[in-house]
């Protein structure tokens, strides 16, 4: 079987927008950042400024791309001034200094899952997603386009999308064992049609995957 090394499915500039937090303008702020009725109650919760103050900011990223990301209060200045001017305006000047506990970091997070009935990416998640994307690979040969489908296929389902390196290592994996297939599937073929099959395979791009030529003993 052809040693398929971990695949690029994007190139630099792709993987610091799929990944990057998001950079809000005054009408995204006042999108993400307002709350509703549910949101409001958890954020109550909180014992202090500066936890319900990370809580929005957590919250107000999640909704825009649903994923979670590590920032300072300093690193998003221009998003604490709006929040701290409209959810509290008696209490401007306090809760945006200082940092989080990571327990308390997550324990939002958790909250945030719950409420929007999202999951965490996990290893129990990672033989659903190969074989989903053995499933896409039948139907969208280039790469980009699989990712792209079953980025829609994870929104779906309601889990985070794991880091990039993991979407590299379930597609290699996903690759070799469409490989694999394949070639049992030529295994059965004689030989002529092999090659015929083979060369088919790369002038019409059906997938992006080397099939091996056996020679019957």
């Amino acid at each position: 079987m052809t040693n398929i090394k971990r695949i690029n499915l994007l190139s630099d500039d792709e993987v610091t927008d799929l990944y990057a937090r998001p950079d809000f303008n005054n009408d995204e702020r006042k999108l993400y950042f307002t709350l509703d009725e549910q949101e409001q109650i958890i954020l109550n919760g909180y014992t202090n400024i500066k936890m319900q103050l990370y809580f929005i900011l957590q919250l107000g990223y999640f909704k825009a791309k649903q994923q979670f990301f590590k920032f300072t209060f300093a690193l998003v200045k221009e998003d604490v001034k709006f929040i701290l001017k409209n959810h509290f305006k008696k209490n401007k000047s306090t809760g945006s200094s200082g940092s989080l506990s990571r327990y308390h970091i997550k324990k939002q997070q958790q909250d945030i899952l719950a409420l929007f009935n999202y999951h965490e990416w996990s290893v129990e998640h990672t033989l659903q997603t190969k074989l989903q994307i053995c499933e896409l690979l039948r139907y969208y040969p280039k790469n980009h386009n699989a990712l792209r489908q079953l980025l829609n296929y994870l929104e779906g389902q309601q889990i985070i999308i794991p880091a990039y390196r993991k979407l590299q290592d379930v597609f290699t994996s996903a690759l070799r064992s469409e490989e694999k297939r394949l070639n049992q599937i030529i295994l059965a073929i004689p030989k002529r049609k092999q090659k015929q099959l083979s060369a088919l395979i790369v002038n019409k791009g059906m997938v992006q995957i080397k099939v091996t030529q056996h020679k019957k003993s």
